[in-house]
């Protein structure tokens, strides 16, 4: 490589001395070993052989005045800590990792040099602190899958968001990060919305009986003053009576609508009575805008019988200067008899939801009439309370504490006051919980939140969490809670993740980190010219779609070697694919597993998905192409092309004289655009056997296809087969790839200078468990920003 800037030194001179202005640059960086330091100390190993190692392969591009990419290793503002230079550091790191550096003829670093640097500089990052360093989780919001699955395992119940619900912002490829997951008014509000909707499906209450009943209207009840069709009004203390005849003895549900002219500071007080007994003394805050309707439970004869209900709080003050302070007056609309209940509810069956939510000490067996006559007793405040804590430690995933339980208890009391049933006092202290934050948001609070070096291992209950929304995108489940609530969870982790990937929850696994990882929520909105590829609509997209899903699956299941993502010798197929593919004998929509040849199909880089997504509407594209393999598969992307370049034009006239690869070679002469494409075309070449919507071919119109790639440091291959072989010869990349993926996915974060010791210690597990999907997943959870976080604040 030319050195830009030549001095009047001699290269070894040169070298010698910036080797020792390397020496102390490194050992201040370093700031000194730590515990975690390896042996021997990293100041030895600095001295002894990261000085010379860094002297003879970078000093002729980064020293001088003008060093290359203004990075300079013998410049005095060098000489100071990692941690104010951790941007530098990590292109560094993120070039010798990627093999980038040393560049294309200057001697490359042997295996041993190339770990040994990365290790060490890897080490320096994660200490620079002076502590290891597990990094601050932002306390985030649940996003549109985690709520939906988080509700189906609260009450038992499928619920869909509303179309209209706001969608999820995405940071570092995934829409779960906290940094960029806001709660705007709008979102607020489509949750209280959400949440009453919520409530009324999981708890069935006496209000949403309708049949069978009799109506008792303003023609057939004494009391108050009839006001036209708005019902009667008593404009002082006094009863709305009615008589209705039983016609069999049992439990019955009295129903009134019923609304107040407020006044005087307090709410209208009314009470249901069964001829002179009380049955229920009401609150009634009810405006005339917002009619009320009042429940009470009674237990009657056969025959006639009397019941009311009575206003016993009047208030007139026509001095009062404000008009809407003088009077205080009840509305009564209309009675309604529901029952018997024991002879009209013999086939009603309620909610599975009800009873999860409710069965602490009424069994969910008894037959309806039964539950209903035990349901419409009072209920003591203890059985009350065991339910509501029950159900606000699932929902906030940790044990509620006694003054939450009592806020929710009032709420329960509260709606019993204003005339409502038992059960809608429990939907609204449902809807409590679920506006709550300890509901909406994921957090872990600390002991000492704004000292950034106040390092603590997560509560059990955190790791719970942790755990469950990393596999399963919801909350945990009775097992892990129990195991978090005896403190038995650590010594128990590996079996318990072994357990959850197993279950069919795991799916969550394939649908929110696999199709964020490999961008395939992008096929959604994939463009394909149908009119140069007739074949392609609406079923084979969802196929294509459903083979990477199911292969990501199988992968999980059968706890295989991620390497199999890129050369897996099977998929899956149904008819409309496997035509798609040319593969025989596969008929039915039902999808069905088959081996591969290894050749023109093995991998999810040939599955028509991902090729798909990667194409243009007319035309391959091996830019994009060999921009998701470097994105998604090597964690190295290019950077934003400059302003200015633009893509290559479909409606390009040279387009019918000149191949794909003729073109771009002419876009690729200029400057600018010379040193990313010269990493990404080859790669994307590779792949031109497959046409725009997946399919094998030799020529591209009158053209045969040209797939041979020759990458920046000399390697030649060819087509599919060729480009695959790099991907396993480089398999370390590919590893860390993947474990910086994961580790952003189960954190909820971005990846700071910090977790590259770890994603190093994540893809050595890798390696050690022969790349086994439960070996990289258990190193994920085994490390340390997983199961330990810190404080906030202050420089780091």
């Amino acid at each position: 490589m030319t050195n830009h800037h030549p001095t009047q030194r001699s290269p070894l001179t040169k070298s010698a001395t910036a080797a020792g202005t390397i020496g102390v640059m490194l050992s201040c960086l370093v700031g000194g070993t730590t515990a975690d330091s390896p042996a021997p100390s990293i100041s030895t190993v600095i001295q002894t052989t990261i000085v010379p190692l860094l002297a003879e392969h970078c000093l002729e591009c980064h020293s001088g005045a003008d060093p290359k990419a203004n990075f300079s290793l013998d410049s005095a503002d060098q000489k100071i800590p990692i941690a104010q230079h951790t941007v530098t550091w990590e292109k560094v790191l993120r070039r010798i990792i990627s093999g980038e550096m040393p560049p294309p003829g200057q001697p490359p670093l042997s295996l041993a040099e190339h770990q040994l640097l990365k290790t060490t500089i890897m080490n320096m990052m994660s200490n620079a602190s002076g502590f290891r360093d597990p990094g601050r989780v932002t306390i985030r919001r649940l996003n549109r899958t985690e709520y939906t699955n988080t509700i189906r395992d609260l009450f038992g119940i499928e619920f869909a968001l509303p179309d209209d619900f706001p969608t999820d912002d995405v940071g570092y490829g995934f829409d779960h990060i906290g940094d960029v997951l806001s709660l705007s008014p709008l979102l607020l509000e489509k949750y209280l919305t959400t949440s009453h909707k919520i409530a009324r499906a999981a708890i069935f209450t006496p209000e949403s009986i309708q049949k069978p009943s009799a109506l008792i209207t303003t023609l057939n009840f004494n009391g108050g003053i009839v006001s036209g069709a708005k019902g009667r009004v008593l404009f002082s203390e006094g009863r709305f009576i009615a008589e209705h005849d039983f016609p069999k003895a049992g439990i019955y549900l009295l129903k009134a609508r019923a609304w107040a002219d407020q006044a005087g500071g307090e709410p209208v007080q009314v009470t249901f009575r069964m001829g002179n007994k009380v049955l229920k003394v009401i609150q009634l805050r009810a405006q005339p805008s917002d009619p009320q309707m009042l429940t009470a439970w009674t237990k009657a004869t056969t025959g006639t019988q009397e019941f009311s209900l009575s206003y016993d709080n009047d208030y007139y003050r026509p001095d009062d200067p404000d008009p809407l302070n003088r009077d205080r007056n009840l509305w009564l609309e209309y009675f309604e008899v529901i029952g018997p209940m024991d002879a009209s509810l013999q086939t009603f069956i309620l909610p599975e939801s009800h009873h999860r939510f409710c069965n602490i000490d009424r069994p969910s067996h008894l037959p309806p009439a039964q539950y209903w006559e035990k349901w419409s007793k009072p209920v003591s405040t203890e059985v009350t309370r065991q339910i509501l804590t029950r159900f606000a430690t699932r929902a906030y995933r940790r044990p509620a504490t006694d003054q939450e339980v009592n806020q929710l208890l009032g709420l329960v009391a509260l709606a019993e006051q204003a005339g409502g049933s038992y059960q809608r006092g429990l939907q609204l202290a449902i809807q409590a919980v679920l506006v709550s934050p300890k509901f909406l948001f994921l957090g872990e609070f600390d002991p000492a939140p704004d000292d950034p070096r106040a390092v603590r291992p997560v509560s059990q209950f955190e790791l719970a969490s942790r755990l469950s929304y990393f596999l399963w995108s919801s909350l945990p489940d009775r097992e892990l809670r129990e195991h978090a609530r005896q403190g038995s969870l650590p010594a128990n982790l590996h079996p318990q993740i072994r357990r959850m990937l197993q279950d069919a929850k795991s799916r969550s696994l394939v649908e929110n980190f696999g199709t964020q990882w490999l961008q395939l929520r992008d096929l959604e909105n994939s463009m394909v010219d149908t009119k140069h590829f007739p074949t392609f609509d609406d079923a084979l997209r969802a196929a294509m779609r459903t083979e990477t899903e199911m292969f990501f699956s199988s992968i999980i299941q059968e706890d295989r070697s991620v390497i199999d993502f890129i050369d897996g010798r099977y998929t899956f197929v149904n008819e409309t694919l496997a035509k798609h593919y040319g593969i025989e004998d596969i008929q039915g929509e039902t999808f069905r597993r088959v081996p591969l040849d290894g050749v023109q199909r093995s991998g999810i880089l040939t599955q028509a998905s991902i090729l798909t997504l990667t194409s243009n509407p007319t035309r391959t594209s091996p830019v994009k192409r060999g921009k998701w393999i470097l994105q998604q598969l090597l964690g190295s992307p290019p950077p934003p092309p400059p302003p200015g370049v633009d893509e290559l034009a479909a409606e390009d006239p040279q387009a019918l004289t000149e191949t794909l690869r003729q073109r771009l070679e002419k876009h690729r002469s200029q400057d600018t655009c010379a040193v990313c494409h010269a990493r990404m075309d080859p790669l994307g070449f590779s792949l031109e056997n497959y046409d725009v919507i997946g399919r094998w071919r030799n020529k591209d119109g009158d053209h045969l296809i040209d797939n041979q790639g020759t990458l920046p440091d000399g390697r030649q291959f060819n087509g599919p087969t060729g480009i695959k072989q790099i991907l396993k010869t480089d398999v370390n990349q590919f590893r860390w790839c993947l474990a910086e993926k994961m580790l952003v996915f189960a954190l909820g974060r971005g990846m700071e200078y910090y977790d590259y010791r770890t994603i190093q210690e994540i893809t050595e597990a890798m390696a050690a468990g022969d790349d086994r999907f439960s070996a990289l997943v258990m190193a994920v959870i085994d490390s340390h920003p997983f199961q330990f976080r810190r404080g906030d604040g202050g420089a780091r």
